[in-house]
């Protein structure tokens, strides 16, 4: 059993890693507004660190990921500490499970061979993906999309982050998980995400530089789609969640025609959660009125 917190700037670093820059996981104020109330850990971000904590153990010189399936159970937070554990193995297989809080966060099941060759892939670039805003699509606009998405991987940067798994495991294997996190966070679902399940097989030999995806199904009644992987180096399904977007409150000017100006002068009021929700309402409402208003919140002036 190994244990971690991840940080706020290890998830940043992450972020620059895999371009997934969506703001769940790497901006507290932003997320505080979300399904969770905080921002959480990247769910591949947890696979590879689970990947590299079992590998520093593994006495072969290459490992080649034949077949991969990970659950993603529950969210884990900013700088909340937890544990990897390795539970049934074979001599080809393996299952990694990861807790916080004691309930269960991830769970992965990893089918692998030994391999004599570790395969680097020059025809996938050098470089870390772009910054790019997070696609904000409507839930009615996500089945039927397709697109191709390009690998990259910042080498130098995935080896000082994940030395072990930069030594052990292929460039296009792990470049094509990064790429997983990237597609889901970024294109598709995009802004409005969770990311569920991944399954990939990896083929043993194969040339190419990118992952083509469509959204093959999509369940209206837990908003839940699914994705459909056909890439250069490997194949699969990924499961992911459209999350409720962050509902805006009107603004000041929109709330001032709902009381008169003087309905509140006199009053001071302290609106507790002030910044979000109710409390927000509630507190331009008594301002418009003429109270003298005070609010307190934990983030988001």
């Amino acid at each position: 059993m190994r244990a971690r917190h991840f940080t706020l700037d290890g998830q940043l670093k992450f972020a620059h890693l895999s371009g997934d820059y969506n703001p769940m996981h790497i901006d507290p104020v932003y997320a505080r507004r979300l399904i969770y109330g905080k921002a959480v850990v990247h769910g591949i971000h947890s696979l590879l660190w689970s990947l590299e904590e079992w590998l520093k153990n593994l006495e072969v010189p290459f490992v080649h990921i034949d077949k991969l399936a990970v659950a993603f159970n529950r969210p884990v937070s900013l700088d909340e500490q937890v544990t990897m554990h390795v539970g049934k193995e074979t001599a080809n297989s393996v299952e990694l499970s990861l807790k916080s809080c004691g309930m269960l966060a991830m769970k992965a099941k990893i089918e692998w061979h030994a391999s004599d060759v570790h395969e680097n892939c020059d025809a996938i670039p050098d470089r870390a993906p772009l910054q790019t805003e997070c696609c904000d699509l409507p839930k009615i606009a996500l089945l039927g999309i397709s697109e191709r998405v390009d690998l990259m991987v910042d080498r130098g940067e995935f080896l000082t982050l994940f030395p072990v798994c930069h030594a052990k495991i292929s460039a296009p294997q792990y470049t094509s998980l990064l790429t997983a996190t990237r597609i889901v966070g970024v294109h598709c679902p995009g802004l409005n995400s969770v990311f569920e399940e991944l399954s990939l097989a990896f083929a043993e030999d194969a040339s190419g530089s990118s992952i083509h995806y469509s959204v093959t199904a999509f369940d209206e009644r837990i908003s839940l789609a699914t994705l459909t992987l056909d890439g250069d180096f490997c194949s699969g399904r990924i499961k992911a969640f459209y999350r409720p977007p962050i509902k805006q409150q009107r603004s000041f000017a929109e709330l001032q025609p709902y009381v008169d100006k003087s309905e509140f002068a006199g009053q001071r009021a302290v609106v507790v959660g002030g910044s979000r929700g109710l409390g927000e309402v509630a507190a331009k409402l008594l301002a418009a009125g003429g109270a003298d208003v005070k609010i307190t919140f934990v983030k988001g002036a």
